[in-house]
């Protein structure tokens, strides 16, 4: 203690503050270790806590993807009796990612929420444009159209979504919850569907198109959509079949056959929403070749390709799982036009 109060005698005021600082950091020590021992308590009853919580976690008879993520909220929320979610909100993210209202606007305009379909709609209208060089009451037709195509589209989803917006349950052992959930996730997936199909064969906007082109534009349209759509479909034929030949081992004449084949009926492929086709990879499109030529049928198919190879396009077709399904994907995923 003299020799501190030494230095603090000679020490500049800034290092009197140091010093000081030092010799309370000193005398709170002997406090520190004196509390080391609750600290110590402490932790072993935190750590006894949680070993039961995994125990009971381990025990509940949940399938097991159920069971990592109630381990993982248990953590969180720090009960074995399970987690609540709202599946309002849950709904909303499914459908409109960053798009979805904060916190505060729970109740926002489903109409105003959909920017990403309506920019959709837009770049529709802009590459009929660039085809047919529309006039400007001819554009402000169409983007009614549009308008119109995304408030029946908001109607049709604010009728799902009003069976979860204020809705919570809670996932525990009995499934119960895990259910609803799963129920929830199949009819937000359902609306992603419409979103993609909104401005397909069916859309007002469609129907409006032939009225508002004059004879020539009309014409123009569709000769350059179906020239469109054939040059990416045999595009998607030669990599389906490039993908596949290490299986099907076509000879020069069977492809030409196959691509032939094929090319007699140009599926509608959506060629104005072309960006979208990157949301379901390379799988979806030559998915879609193998199913197509699979549903060409035994009597199409049995004079081009022998027994073997019969055989393996009727296997790859069914790895792709039911047609309907399948077809349902490649909507959602922007690569089919939805047929009326």
């Amino acid at each position: 203690m003299l020799m501190t109060r030494n230095l603090l005698t000679f020490a500049p005021c800034a290092a009197r503050v140091v010093l000081l600082t030092i010799v309370a950091l000193s005398g709170g020590a002997a406090s520190t270790r004196a509390e080391e021992p609750n600290q110590d308590r402490r932790r072993e009853q935190e750590l006894a806590e949680r070993i039961a919580r995994e125990k009971a976690l381990k025990e509940q008879a949940v399938p097991a993807a159920v069971a990592v993520q109630l381990q993982a909220q248990v953590q969180a929320f720090g009960g074995p009796g399970g987690w609540t979610t709202d599946l309002g909100t849950s709904f909303d993210q499914t459908l409109f990612g960053a798009d979805r209202p904060a916190a505060d606007r729970p109740n926002a305009d489903t109409t105003a929420r959909l920017t990403a379909v309506r920019k959709k709609g837009e770049e529709r209208i802009e590459k009929i444009h660039q085809i047919v060089g529309l006039s400007a009451a001819q554009r402000a037709k169409l983007r009614a159209a549009m308008e119109a195509d995304v408030g029946r589209l908001a109607e049709e989803i604010d009728a799902v979504r009003a069976g979860y917006v204020g809705q919570k349950v809670t996932v525990g052992a009995d499934g119960a919850g895990q259910e609803r959930i799963n129920q929830m996730q199949q009819d937000a997936q359902q609306c992603v569907r419409l979103m993609a199909a909104a401005f397909g064969p069916t859309a007002l906007l469609f129907k409006v198109l032939g009225d508002t082109l004059d004879e020539r534009q009309a014409k123009l349209y569709a000769e350059t959509m179906a020239e469109r759509r054939g040059t990416v479909w045999k595009a998607l034929i030669g990599a389906a079949l490039l993908v596949h030949d290490g299986v099907l081992g076509l000879t020069q004449a069977q492809h030409a056959a196959v691509e032939a084949l094929l090319m007699a009926d140009i599926p509608p492929l959506t060629l104005e929403l072309s960006g979208q086709r990157s949301a379901g990879g390379m799988t979806a499109p030559t998915g879609l070749v193998m199913l197509r030529l699979d549903q060409a049928g035994e009597e199409k198919l049995g004079g081009l390709l022998d027994p073997r190879q019969r055989a393996v396009v009727a296997a790859l077709a069914k790895q792709l799982g039911e047609p309907a399904e399948l077809q349902a994907q490649l909507i959602a995923g922007g690569i089919l036009e939805e047929t009326p």
